[in-house]
């Protein structure tokens, strides 16, 4: 019996630079500059994926990725008055992530499937820098961690036709460190844990196709929001 193996290596890399001016402030005229803010986020990721054909039918998959993330900040507070200190750090983070998968076909093009991984978001450079309204300053949260989460997933996806398929899929995930904006304090935190779950359920065809997703977070540490559970229902066109 032959065994069919498809392997996947490579390195990734990003940069991406934010700069930002302030003006104004009190009694401060609006056209006279107050803070200059530059963020730099540099990442480079190392990953494979595996996906390894146990049998004709029986397919697993493994897969793997290590990133680091290196933020440089740049701050400098020129107003008139009292200006604060400037602010010039560099922050570095390390993250590992899996996706862990076996799918079965039970027929040509239908399969039922698992799927366990941790997910990892780094911050973006505008989810780092915020407005200090009190001073009215451009300022660099150094604080905010990386968003984490383990997934699970199990489902189907079956085809009725050439041109009909649906698909039903149960998951869940566990985050730490959710990333969310508090509108208390005009800036990007973190949220200790939360879960969401759902079902999510979708049919397509040749000319209409229709998508339901239901998302019902739960809190598992306390936080200064409300998590809200969601319902999408999709309709769309689409063709072959």
């Amino acid at each position: 019996m032959d065994h069919d193996n498809t392997f996947i290596a490579g390195v990734d890399f990003y940069w991406t630079e934010q700069a930002a001016d302030t003006y104004g402030g009190f009694f401060i005229p609006l056209t006279t500059r107050t803070g200059i803010a530059n963020t730099e986020r540099n990442s480079v990721g190392i990953y494979f994926n595996d996906e390894f054909s146990i049998t004709e039918n029986l397919i697993f998959t493994v897969g793997a990725r290590h990133e680091r993330a290196e933020y440089t900040f740049d701050q400098q507070d020129l107003s008139p008055a009292f200006p604060l200190a400037p602010l010039k750090a560099k922050v570095k983070k390390d993250e590992n992530v899996y996706n862990i998968g076996i799918s079965y076909l039970y027929n040509k093009s239908s399969s039922v499937f698992m799927r366990v991984n941790r997910s990892i978001r780094f911050p973006l450079t505008d989810e780092v820098s915020y407005i200090d309204w009190f001073t009215f300053v451009i300022s660099a949260n150094t604080n905010l961690q990386p968003q984490k989460g383990d997934h699970y997933e199990i489902g189907v996806n079956h085809n009725f036709n050439d041109t009909i398929s649906g698909s039903l899929t149960l998951f869940r995930a566990d985050l730490d460190n959710e990333i969310f904006y508090n509108p208390l304090t005009y800036s990007n935190e973190n949220h200790p844990s939360t879960r969401h779950q759902g079902i999510e359920a979708g049919l397509t065809g040749i000319s209409v196709y229709q998508r339901f997703k239901n998302s019902q977070p739960d809190m598992i540490s306390s936080a200064p929001f409300m998590m809200l559970s969601t319902n999408s229902f999709t309709v769309g066109m689409s063709s072959t």
